[in-house]
């Protein structure tokens, strides 16, 4: 009588283990990496500069193993060393040249850097706390590790759809404080994205068929996309970054727009066709007109659940 509960326990337990493998596999940065979405590019204007922080918990030292990848999906392997319980910090400079006086750095090298910098670092023995800030010329700092919290599933067929929740995003008209979302596709397919949007009365827009507006299409793999509040309204640029989606009839389905702002907005992200929510990280960006950004991506979606 006590062998059946715990043989349906261990297929339980196995068959988790074997779902929590399928979906590592299947995600660019696997499943229990540390994730930083966003690391600027060495050189950007006005002397603001990108960095990131390694704090090594053990009383070992370590040469801890990373990739860095740009917006278009090239990867690069690099590693840099700690000793016990040594913080370090690098720059962008440092990431794209190498410094050998930075945990014996190894760089990206001369390749030319499209956009900017995601990178992955994974779970093991050699595994640190790692953080990314932007600091500007004047000492500002902000930091960049978060990103949109997933916020669950929705129905749409077998296949995993998820949602991200993004509480505020700024309209296109404030000039002074431009929103942007970045899109990073964490594996090797194409994913369907779609991004809803509700204004600051609750109200959406409506096409001519009286159906609420979206802008939806394909995030090619391993790439990043950033889309900002004047594309997702207009829809002017979009088709240069998202590739037409077809509906369950095959048919090609225009990228579309979010139409006129009024207030901020509130945006609903959604993905289709994922083994597992990791798949798809999305950041919510906020830049001043002298450049300075900020990361107002949430950590958290308890006050979205509650609804």
């Amino acid at each position: 009588m006590h062998r059946r509960p715990t043989l349906v326990r261990l297929l339980v337990f196995a068959c988790a283990c074997l779902a929590q493998a399928m979906a590592a596999s299947a995600q660019t940065c696997g499943f229990g990496a540390e994730l930083l979405p966003f690391v600027p590019a060495a050189g950007w204007p006005n002397g603001h500069q990108g960095f990131v922080r390694l704090v090594n918990p053990r009383d070992q030292g370590a040469a801890v193993p990373f990739t860095a990848y740009d917006d278009a999906g090239n990867g690069y392997d690099l590693r840099v060393r700690l000793g016990p319980r040594e913080t370090l910090h690098f720059n962008s400079a440092d990431l794209q040249d190498g410094n050998p006086d930075k945990g014996e750095l190894t760089g990206t090298g001369a390749a030319p850097v499209t956009g900017h910098w995601w990178l992955c670092f994974p779970p093991g023995s050699h595994a640190v706390e790692p953080t990314a800030y932007i600091r500007t010329s004047d000492g500002f700092l902000t930091d960049m590790t978060p990103s949109v919290a997933y916020a669950g599933r929705w129905d749409c067929s077998e296949e995993l759809c998820a949602e991200w929740r993004v509480p505020i995003f700024n309209p296109a008209s404030n000039l002074n404080q431009a929103s942007r979302l970045r899109l990073i596709n964490n594996s090797p397919d194409e994913v369907a994205v779609v991004v809803t949007g509700f204004r600051g009365d609750g109200s959406q827009n409506v096409d001519e068929d009286g159906q609420a507006r979206q802008v939806s299409g394909m995030l090619a793999a391993a790439t990043v996309q950033e889309l900002s509040a004047e594309e997702l309204e207009t829809g002017a640029g979009l088709e240069l970054k998202l590739s037409p989606a077809t509906n369950d009839d095959g048919e090609t389905v225009p990228v579309g727009s979010l139409g006129p702002g009024l207030g901020k907005w509130q945006l609903l992200v959604r993905a289709r066709g994922l083994l597992d929510s990791g798949e798809l990280v999305i950041v919510n960006l906020m830049a001043t007109p002298t450049g300075h950004v900020t990361n107002l991506s949430a950590d958290s979606v308890d006050a979205w659940n509650r609804r």
